[in-house]
């Protein structure tokens, strides 16, 4: 027929380890296992556990914000039963946003002076916001990475530029 039929408790585990992997890259202490929490106490839980503990939270968002752009996301852990953690060669490629995104950091200049540029930058610094404060996972950028591949070539277009008048 075609159905997959996972063994008994294959999908309990998944989503134990899953929820795991979240909880860890959150660092927040909902417990997704309840039923019963609302999106509001959900969210409560999560703003109280940030102000008893910023500096745990501020550490965890910088984790995310890595895990995001980093030149080396995390990779270490299973991202499910029977699933291996990332090689080193996937990580490597993951990391080729890193480059990019510090070639489009150049574009910065011309902000104030493109329109386009604005309109290429907002739903990158979108991603980033959202996803650094709830939950990052590098899959999450690529969306907006042809943006990037578009600002990283007007940001060296930039650079080239002002080098040349310099001269």
């Amino acid at each position: 027929s075609g159905n997959f039929v996972q063994p008994r408790g294959c999908r309990q585990a998944w989503q134990q380890s899953r929820d795991e992997h979240h909880h860890r890259s959150t660092g927040n202490q909902v417990d997704f296992h309840d039923t019963t929490l609302t999106t509001t106490a959900a969210s409560r839980i999560y703003v109280s556990g940030s102000m008893a503990h910023p500096v745990f939270f501020v550490k965890q968002r910088m984790l995310a914000l890595w895990e995001l752009w980093g030149p080396w996301p995390a990779g270490d852990e299973s991202r499910g039963p029977h699933t291996p953690a990332r090689s080193r060669a996937v990580r490597a490629l993951l990391g080729i946003r890193f480059p990019l995104l510090v070639l489009a950091l150049w574009s910065l200049p011309m902000l104030g002076r493109s329109l386009t540029v604005v309109y290429l930058w907002l739903p990158i610094v979108t991603v980033t916001i959202v996803h650094t404060v709830l939950f990052a996972t590098p899959r999450f950028t690529v969306p907006v990475e042809p943006l990037l591949i578009v600002l990283a070539v007007y940001g060296l277009d930039a650079r080239m530029r002002s080098r040349a008048v310099l001269r």
